[in-house]
């Protein structure tokens, strides 16, 4: 997997009942992007900012997109930067159609990770709103070249709660494919340190569904993968995006 230059970025937002879209990038790349009514397009566009106090912006030929961060920042002392929720507004062309976008969904900045070879990166998020309160997860999994299986994954996790926001003492991810590689269930189970006894550890856990088709792309020798999922957690609905890059 290439070394990307700069920082990583990667952003998911929406939801498959209604426009909902992914990018893992640097400086510039594709948004995958679907639609409710079946429609679907990978965009290149060209991107600005990577600050947790400003908006970004992602513009090209089929979009004009502005990413505005909600609550606190977790910062990931494991990956480096940080993950937030955001709310993504404008516009988007798919299939000739231009669509509105308000969404709520997640951002996040990695420091230059490939510093080492990589197999893959798995990554889920989900996000929920309800009575104006906007919560919400987020996993990073690194998978070196040689490993045989998950114990050598190097995992990062966040939450988000109340407009505060919290990195994951032990994340764990679990992910069920379908017959051709695309994931059809996922789970996140997040072990978070009790402030007043960081002895005791209780978790978060949050389930998803793919709710969409899967939508692919490529960076050089990267494959990109992303698809839609319905979220539970708490027994309170969601939605959420699952993004997979691999060595093609």
């Amino acid at each position: 997997m290439s070394t990307l230059a700069g920082s990583l970025r990667i952003v998911a937002f929406g939801s498959a009942q209604s426009i909902w879209g992914a990018a893992w990038y640097g400086d510039r790349g594709q948004l995958l992007l679907g639609h409710q009514d079946g429609g679907e397009v990978v965009s290149d566009f060209i991107s600005e900012g990577d600050a947790a106090d400003e908006d970004w912006g992602l513009s090209g030929p089929e979009l004009s997109l502005t990413l505005s961060g909600v609550g606190e920042t977790a910062a990931e002392p494991e990956l480096g930067r940080f993950d937030q929720l955001c709310r993504v507004r404008g516009e988007a062309t798919i299939n000739g159609a231009k669509h509105p976008v308000d969404e709520l969904g997640r951002r996040c900045v990695r420091e230059p990770l490939l510093q080492e070879r990589l197999e893959s990166i798995r990554d889920f998020s989900a996000w929920f709103e309800l009575d104006g309160e906007r919560t919400g997860a987020a996993l990073t999994a690194l998978r070196p070249a040689d490993a045989r299986g998950h114990e050598r994954d190097v995992v990062a996790a966040a939450l988000f709660t109340g407009g505060g926001a919290s990195v994951v003492a032990e994340p764990r991810l679990s992910t069920t494919y379908t017959a051709d590689g695309s994931p059809s269930r996922a789970g996140m189970e997040l072990w978070l340190a009790d402030q007043d006894d960081t002895e005791n550890l209780y978790p978060r856990r949050v389930t998803g569904v793919a709710s969409g088709p899967m939508l692919s792309s490529s960076a050089g020798d990267v494959a990109l993968q992303a698809r839609p999922f319905s979220c539970v957690s708490q027994g309170q609905q969601g939605s959420g995006v699952y993004l997979l890059a691999s060595n093609r």
